[in-house]
């Protein structure tokens, strides 16, 4: 084998070896979520899928109730939370958040009574 030949194969080898993407360690993030209910289905699916670990992130999921999860939040023991009525009222009082997603078009809830009765005061 000539050195030239010698000489490329190195150059080669080491220009492989640098370009290798590294692993990359993993961003840990902590999310609270608010309740365990159908709304939290699409922060679970992207857990189990792993495409939270796709795209670099080790997500926590933390179970907290809303306003005690958006003082986690403001506190940074969390890092994200899906509350969004808590996030909502927060950011109406002027506190320093916002809100970057929701899932679903209207409440997941309703309201029923019996049929005699026609309206509710609050």
């Amino acid at each position: 084998m000539s050195q030239k030949k010698i000489i490329g194969a190195l150059l080669a080898v080491i220009v492989i070896g640098i370009a290798a993407p590294v692993s990359a360690q993993l961003k840990k993030i902590r999310f609270s979520n608010s309740a365990i209910s159908i709304a939290e289905l699409p922060f679970k699916v992207a857990q189990v899928k792993g495409f939270y670990r796709e795209e670099g992130l080790d997500v926590e999921a933390i179970l907290i109730r809303g306003a005690v999860g958006m003082q986690a939040l403001l506190g940074g023991s969390v890092d994200y939370t899906s509350a969004s009525g808590s996030t909502i009222a927060a950011a109406v009082r002027g506190l320093p958040v916002k809100l970057v997603f929701i899932a679903s078009a209207k409440p997941q809830f309703e309201l029923l009574s019996q049929p005699q009765i026609s309206q509710f005061r609050i």
